[in-house]
């Protein structure tokens, strides 16, 4: 058994999250900076789990913005 204090400090207790926690902190942390493929590749997942924990969890994908959403629809007509 360990011995120490019983008070942790904050960087303590983020050692001490679950993976769920650790994934929902960082998806809330860094989703206003990167791109959906980057959080995935970041965490080591695919896109598609990415999407499947967001549900599961209830963190809502936040919207891209307009020119990034214009650029794929113009990719996906041209198709």
């Amino acid at each position: 058994m360990l011995s120490g204090s019983v008070d942790k400090t904050a960087e303590e207790n983020e050692d001490d999250l679950s993976l769920e926690d650790y994934f929902q902190h960082f998806v809330l942390e860094h989703q206003d900076q990167m791109s959906e493929t980057e959080l995935a590749q970041k965490l080591g997942i695919s896109r598609k789990n990415l999407w499947e924990r967001r549900q599961r969890l209830g963190i809502p994908r936040k919207n891209c913005p307009p020119s990034r959403l214009m650029s794929w629809y113009h990719l996906a007509a041209a198709n």
